[in-house]
């Protein structure tokens, strides 16, 4: 064989066998390439059509409480009551009758989504059917408006807000409050609200869905009267399919402190602690000239007691001389009932206080009248160490002087207590009665006596 035949039938060879190569390729690799890639697609066909079929069992108990939820079937039973149901929103928010408006307002229909049609799939038709109503609330405070928004989402229907708008009137101010919630009715709103009524929804009467705790009370027919009752309805509480707030734990009442219209409220006024000291009690009404003795010449004595704070006041009137000495002591008992001085340098001061008592009366005594004993009011004590004397600088005719051409009375308010009588009986004399009281308790002739003004005598008594 000639090197020429040779290269031919090598040539021969080659071209055999890549034609075989060729054949089983597009006879058995390609083929079987193909249906690979067609297993595969068709599997992923079947993983998304058991997506769906999972996520519509997933979905199908909301289909069903979102069916409950729909306004009724009937569109104009639907919007008769969403209209009236809203409007008892506003009205258990308490906005005034003269400050709310309700009107219908038409909806979009080319922007609601198509679904294929129950008998022909090949016909569209909508998914839902719309209510929509327009609200104008004027002059209203900003913690009415939550609590409105509040009342609206509570209701069990599918319904929700498209439009919104809140303008706060230019001459209004901030708070004029302390409080949480805003006081100034200056916020007008505009909202637009949409109702859903699905197809396939119930055809009742009642706008809300009866809840079915009705059966228990009263039975399937009485079930079925609420639902084909409007009025009914509109008292019951609506069952909540779905939670009122976006999240659980959060409190939308924040709200108020945080008023985006009138700032922050202003801080509340300091709490001032109460007292923890009482109003004492008034023992006037216990204290009592309980005996009185008086001879010719103007002396004698007195006894006052104080029940209340068992305190007891002892009034001796003495004559120096030619003078009235009015002394008063005080004496108090023990818990053994053992009676004991309280004051060791008695003048004519009656001083009735006592820190248990709110009753604090001072008094001069004058001296003694056949119808009780006589005092004058006077503002303060005598300072301890020195007794008070005539502090206007004149000459002290106080003291009743045998032979003197005048006797003076106080200016100062001039009493006379009974015996038997209370301190709270106690009653201011005139200028008159006064006048007369004082010359008779220091036993001289009215027509001697004068209105200069007096203090106490040198000696404080």
């Amino acid at each position: 064989m000639t090197s020429r035949e040779r290269k031919l039938a090598v040539g021969v060879g080659v071209a055999g066998v890549a034609a075989l190569v060729a054949g089983m390729y597009l006879l058995v690799v390609q083929p079987l390439a193909d249906a690979d890639a067609l297993a595969a697609s068709l599997q992923q066909d079947v993983d998304a059509q058991q997506l769906t079929l999972a996520l519509v069992a997933k979905n199908r108990p909301r289909l069903a409480d979102a069916v409950k939820r729909s306004l009724p079937a009937d569109p104009d039973t639907a919007a008769v009551e969403y209209e009236a149901v809203i409007s008892q929103v506003l009205e258990d928010a308490k906005v005034p009758a003269t400050s709310r408006g309700l009107k219908p307002k038409a909806v979009d229909l080319k922007a609601q989504p198509l679904n294929p049609g129950e008998k022909d799939e090949k016909k569209l038709v909508p998914a839902y059917t719309a209510v929509a109503l327009e609200v104008t609330l004027t002059r209203i405070q900003y913690g009415t408006l939550l609590d409105v928004l509040y009342r609206y989402h509570r209701l069990n229907l599918l319904h929700h807000i498209t439009r919104f708008n809140v303008v706060r009137r230019d001459e209004s101010g901030a708070r004029r409050s302390a409080a949480v919630n805003a006081d100034v009715p200056d916020l007008n709103v505009t909202f637009t609200t949409t109702g859903v009524i699905l197809n396939g929804a119930e055809n009742r009467r009642a706008l809300l869905p009866v809840p079915v705790q009705v059966i228990g009370a009263a039975g399937g027919l009485g079930y079925a009267g609420v639902q084909q009752s409007p009025v009914v309805a509109r008292g019951l509480t609506p069952w909540q399919y779905v939670r009122v707030l976006a999240a659980p734990d959060r409190d939308y009442s924040r709200l108020l402190a945080s008023d985006m219209f009138h700032g922050p409220p202003p801080p509340p006024p300091p709490v001032v602690p109460p007292t923890t000291d009482q109003p004492k009690e008034q023992t006037a009404q216990f204290i009592r000239l309980t005996s009185l003795g008086r001879s010719g010449d103007g002396t004698g004595s007195a006894t006052i007691e104080d029940l209340a704070s068992r305190n007891e006041y002892a009034v001796e009137v003495t004559r120096q001389g030619a003078k009235l000495s009015p002394l008063v002591s005080k004496f108090y008992y023990t818990a053994r009932g053992q009676k004991k001085r309280m004051d060791d340098d008695p003048d004519s001061t009656l001083d009735i206080s006592e820190s248990s008592s709110g009753t604090a009366r001072l008094f001069r005594v004058v001296g003694l009248d056949d119808g009780g004993l006589v005092l004058v009011s006077r503002e303060e004590k005598p300072d301890a160490g020195r007794k008070a004397s005539n502090r206007t600088g004149k000459t002290n005719p106080a003291a009743a002087v045998a032979g003197a051409a005048a006797v003076s009375v106080p200016d100062e308010k001039v009493y006379v207590w009974k015996t038997g009588e209370p301190l709270s009986k106690l009653r201011e004399l005139s200028a008159r009665e006064g006048r007369d009281a004082v010359a008779r308790a220091v036993g001289e002739p009215v027509e001697t006596v004068t209105t200069s003004a007096v203090a106490e005598d040198d000696t404080g008594r």
